[in-house]
This record gives structure tokens, C-alpha cells and sequence, in this order.
């Protein structure tokens, strides 16, 4: 039998994005439970200011989510392709290709590491870009913005969307927890577990589930918040946090 099997796992990722995630917990023979705790928002006026920046030949334009590239192509409409054909892009993630890819554009750099650092480390491999325009969240890490300036390239970061706690009625999920039907929680980013945590509003309600997240950082953004994870990804991805789990219930009680 499948470890997972008619366990009830609490699925925290934005509702755009979340079908994929509740099709893989639903073939490991597990029941998803939907509740979303992120909300995008893209940022029109921001995002017609990076485009402004693609004129040019020779232009860098890095996406590191696909978010970033669904907001900008919102904008553009069919226009997407041509606005970046010149351009030189990059980006952080499999998923952020293959959204690119719809879209009519698959001469990408993709590091084999997803992460900042993996691009950092492709980029030193190859000639570094002379001005960079990075596609983003209002909010995020800068190491790779600060590497690159500190060898000499222009970045110029641009706030393409923003993430929100959703606002509506948690109650269902909160009676859930204290009548002990959920069994697990999968906690995809820092934000994600904050907005759960202000969601459930109750530190040992939000601790009464086994809690999975998708990377050490997210754990130790876990732990300040008062939080007990049970099981850590051992890559950055959705998949690697459901083997977790299973690892996790396989141990003995």
C-alpha cells in the first residue's frame, strides 16, 4: 500500500498553481485539501518600465518564476515573442522554461542548479551580460543582483507581480485541523508558511499536521515562526516534499 495512502494533505500553494500539485497527491493515493495561501497580484506600471529597458541589442532579461512570465505576457498579449526575440533570457526553474516555451520562446539559459546561484555559476561560465533586466517579485533574494554588480553588470530589477495572504474565510480549514482530518501540510516558501501561520491564526493548530517544506531555508523561516517541520524536501520541488512525507510516515510511531 502506498504510504500516502487516504492521507489528508493540506496543499498551501496559490490556486493558479495548485492543479498540478493536486494531481501528484492525488496519484500517490493521498486526498488533496486546497488552501491557498498565497495571491498574486501583477504590477502593470512596473512592469511597462522593464520593457522599456529591452531596447536595444544585447539586452539580459531574467524570469525566475512563472508568475513573472504570466504577468508580463498579460501585458504584451501576442506581442510576448517579438518583445524579447533579441534579447538574451535566463531564467530559474524547469516550470519558468516551459512557460516561456508556451509562449513561443525556448533559446533560454537554464541552470542546471534552480536557483540563483546555479545562474551565477552559468553565467561565470560564459560571457557575463553587461546589463540585466530581472522579471521578479516585489519581494526577493538579491544575492544574484549584488553578485553581478560587484563584477560590473547594470540590473535593473523589476517588480513584475506582488504575493498577498487571500483574505477569505478560513474557517473550514481551522475546524479541519481541530477535528484532526488533516495529516499533512506542504509549505512551498517563506511566504507561503507565513501566510499559513496568520491563516490558521493558532500556533498549535498550524503545528497539529506533519509539515513539509520545500527547502532548509523554508524550514528555518518555519521554526522562528514557532512552527515543528517533519520533513524537508531534498530538492527544491513539490514532488521531492511528497517523498518527504512518505519517508516520514513510513517511520514507526
Amino acid at each position: 500500500m502506498k504510504t500516502l495512502s487516504g492521507k489528508h494533505i493540506l496543499i498551501t500553494r496559490a490556486k493558479a498553481q495548485a492543479d498540478r500539485t493536486e494531481q501528484e497527491v492525488a496519484h500517490r493515493g493521498a486526498i488533496p485539501m486546497l488552501f491557498p495561501c498565497l495571491e498574486t497580484q501583477c504590477l502593470p506600471d512596473s512592469i511597462r518600465i522593464g520593457l522599456e529597458l529591452l531596447e536595444g541589442s544585447g539586452t539580459h532579461v531574467l524570469f525566475t518564476s512563472h508568475n513573472g512570465v504570466r504577468c508580463v505576457a498579460e501585458m504584451l498579449g501576442d506581442e510576448f515573442a517579438s518583445a524579447f526575440r533579441q534579447c538574451n533570457l535566463a531564467v530559474v526553474g524547469k516550470k519558468t522554461a516551459a512557460a516561456l516555451q508556451k509562449l513561443g520562446l525556448d533559446n533560454v539559459l537554464l541552470p542546471d542548479t534552480a536557483s540563483q546561484e546555479g545562474l551565477l555559476a552559468s553565467y561565470l561560465k560564459r560571457t557575463l551580460p553587461q546589463r540585466l533586466v530581472f522579471f521578479r517579485a516585489e519581494e526577493g533574494r538579491e544575492f544574484l543582483p549584488e553578485a553581478l554588480r560587484q563584477r560590473g553588470v547594470e540590473v535593473h530589477i523589476i517588480p513584475a507581480y506582488r504575493t498577498i495572504c487571500p483574505q477569505d474565510d478560513a474557517s473550514d480549514i481551522r475546524q479541519a485541523l481541530q477535528q484532526g482530518q488533516v495529516d499533512a501540510v506542504m509549505l512551498g516558501s517563506t511566504k507561503t508558511t507565513r501566510h499559513y501561520v496568520q491563516r490558521i491564526n493558532n500556533r498549535d493548530l498550524a503545528n497539529s499536521p506533519a509539515l513539509a517544506v520545500i527547502s532548509p531555508h523554508v524550514a528555518q523561516c518555519a521554526h522562528k515562526l514557532g512552527l515543528d517541520v517533519q520533513a524537508i524536501a531534498k530538492q527544491a520541488s513539490f514532488s521531492s516534499m511528497l517523498d518527504a512525507l512518505e519517508h516520514h510516515f513510513q517511520k514507526p510511531a
